[in-house]
């Protein structure tokens, strides 16, 4: 939403990477603390954004998609694995 403001420029890393370039995954038992993170990270205009509710679904996702991930959010706490 920011981006048709006049005088903001796009969000980037330290590094010069776009937000939007990067893939997130998000990894939270809790529903709503998906929910928020994917609101605040939409608001950053990330590209990619992956779920999972533990790190057994995590894992199983990374497994089956091959996907690359550059970044990842994660609750340590969780059943049946922890993060």
């Amino acid at each position: 939403f920011l981006n048709n403001v006049p005088g903001v420029r796009p969000m980037r890393t330290e590094a010069g990477v776009k937000y939007e370039d990067l893939r997130f995954l998000v990894v939270d038992d809790q529903a709503f603390s998906r929910n928020l993170l994917r609101v605040q990270l939409r608001n950053l205009n990330v590209g990619h954004i992956d779920f999972a509710a533990h790190g057994e679904e995590a894992l199983s996702l990374l497994q089956r998609n091959g996907s690359r991930v550059d970044v990842v959010i994660s609750d340590w706490n969780m059943r049946p694995v922890d993060g």
